[in-house]
């Protein structure tokens, strides 16, 4: 059995949110249960067939028995990644009327690219979110371990191959220059893998939003209706990206940024740390937006521009202000 207030813990910490952003449907729901109370539940159950998994959340973490919520969220939670089938969403085993007992599904492991500060960040954050580590990818000049996690060092295309003959099957790219990521993330897909998600829950992600794969969403960010967040992207500590914004593939919102509604940034951009972008702008890709910047005006492809009001300094990019 688990404890009310563990419960309540787990529910706060966002397992409950991430699972709802699945965007698989119910095929079934089987039960092999005795008593009431259990068939009761699995009654109620039925109305959820056919329906996206995220309406199948809630009663989990908020109506239900406290010690049937964490092992069927862990259940629930991964047949977000995709690792069980559709028609064996739920599997719940009791002897008697009250003494439920359910099949506990290993925790997900993730291979972390990167095992520097960044890595370190993500490595608490997929904790967090129900995962384990169990290896870092990282250079010779990197520790031996990276928060307790063992780091391999060698081609990443070899390390990752040996890991998933092995049996690993997700990784996360932690890696802070945008191109890298994004490269690395292409290899990590190319290599047969599913890239995770690294989603504090300390953050407030709108159940409308849209999140591609390997995207990392840090502590404190709020992230609004119908925002579409593309691959790799980082939606870093304190960031604010509000309605109908689109962030590109690989991009950073760097710490206490602001994107105001319908803004537009594309691929590889870098929005500086308190960064503010006025609503309706477009920026283009591979643009770095300097610290404590307002963006007021369009910005093209390829150009570092700062200041309030942000201006171009240098058509030819050069590192993040």
């Amino acid at each position: 059995m688990y404890e009310r207030d563990k419960i309540h813990w787990v529910r706060k910490s966002g397992i409950a949110q991430l699972a709802m952003r699945s965007d698989l449907k119910v095929k079934s729901l089987r039960f092999s249960a005795k008593g009431k109370g259990i068939k009761k539940i699995a009654s109620s159950l039925k109305k959820f067939i056919g329906r996206p998994l995220k309406w199948v959340i809630r009663p989990f973490a908020v109506r239900w028995r406290n010690y049937m919520a964490e092992p069927l969220l862990d259940q629930l939670y991964q047949i977000r990644d995709k690792q069980l089938e559709t028609d064996k969403v739920i599997t719940a085993l009791t002897k008697g009327s009250s003494n439920l007992q359910v099949s506990k599904i290993t925790p997900v492991s993730v291979v972390v690219l990167g095992a520097c500060g960044h890595a370190k960040v993500i490595i608490e954050l997929l904790r967090a979110s129900g995962y384990t580590v169990g290896y870092c990818i990282g250079r010779d000049t990197d520790p031996q371990t990276c928060l307790g996690v063992p780091v391999l060092r060698g081609r990443d295309e070899d390390v990752l191959r040996d890991l998933h003959e092995e049996g690993h099957r997700h990784a996360f790219v932690a890696i802070g220059d945008n191109k890298i990521r994004q490269q690395l993330g292409n290899l990590v897909l190319e290599q047969g893998y599913t890239l995770s998600n690294a989603i504090s829950p300390a953050a407030t992600v709108s159940p409308s939003v849209t999140i591609g794969q390997g995207v990392a969403i840090m502590a404190g960010a709020v992230i609004n209706a119908d925002v579409t967040i593309g691959d790799f992207a980082i939606i870093n500590t304190g960031a604010t990206v509000d309605h109908d914004a689109k962030i590109g593939k690989a991009a950073h919102i760097a710490p206490q940024s602001a994107l105001a509604g319908n803004v537009s940034i594309a691929d590889r951009v870098t929005l500086g740390v308190g960064s503010k972008v006025i609503p309706e702008i477009n920026i283009g890709k591979d643009t770095v937006v300097g610290a404590g910047s307002v963006v007021v005006h369009d910005l093209p492809e390829n150009v570092t521009a700062y200041g309030v009001p942000a201006l171009v300094v240098d058509k030819s990019k050069g590192s993040a202000a």
